[in-house]
C-alpha cells in the first residue's frame, strides 16, 4: 500500500509541476499582451486620427535613433579608427534615406498625388533592389 500512495504522490506532484508551469505560461502571456496593448492603441489612435502629430512623431523618433547611432559610431570610430565603421554609417544613412523616400512615395499615393508618388516609389524599391544586390 505504501508503494501505491507514493506513486499516486508522484504523479500528483508531476501534475502540479505541469499546471503551474502553464500558469506561468499564460501569466507571461497576459502581461505581454497588456504591455503591447499599452503601446499599440495609443500609436493605432495617433496614426488614424492624428496623422500629422503621428507623421512629425515618428520622423523625430527616426531622427533621433539615426543621430544617436551616428554618435555612437563617430566615437568608435575616433577610438579604432578605420573605414568599416564609416562604410556602415554612410549605409545606415543611405537605408534611412531610402525609407524615408518609400514613405513618401506612399504617403503621396494615398494622398492622390499619383505621378510623384509612383516615381519616389518606384525610385525607392530600385535603390532597395541595388541595396539588396550588394
Amino acid at each position: 500500500m505504501n508503494d501505491l500512495s507514493g506513486y499516486l504522490r508522484s504523479i500528483a506532484l508531476g501534475y502540479r509541476r505541469l499546471f503551474i508551469g502553464l500558469g506561468r505560461l499564460l501569466l507571461a502571456a497576459a502581461g505581454l499582451a497588456a504591455v503591447s496593448a499599452l503601446i499599440a492603441l495609443p500609436l493605432t489612435y495617433l496614426a488614424l486620427e492624428q496623422t500629422r502629430l503621428y507623421t512629425i512623431l515618428l520622423a523625430g523618433l527616426l531622427l533621433a535613433l539615426l543621430l544617436l547611432r551616428l554618435f555612437h559610431l563617430e566615437r568608435r570610430y575616433r577610438k579604432r579608427g578605420g573605414r568599416r565603421i564609416l562604410k556602415r554609417t554612410l549605409g545606415l544613412l543611405g537605408l534611412a534615406a531610402i525609407l524615408m523616400l518609400l514613405y513618401l512615395g506612399l504617403g503621396s499615393l494615398l494622398r492622390g498625388a499619383l505621378l510623384p508618388g509612383l516615381a519616389a516609389t518606384v525610385l525607392a524599391l530600385v535603390l532597395i533592389g541595388i541595396a539588396i544586390r550588394r
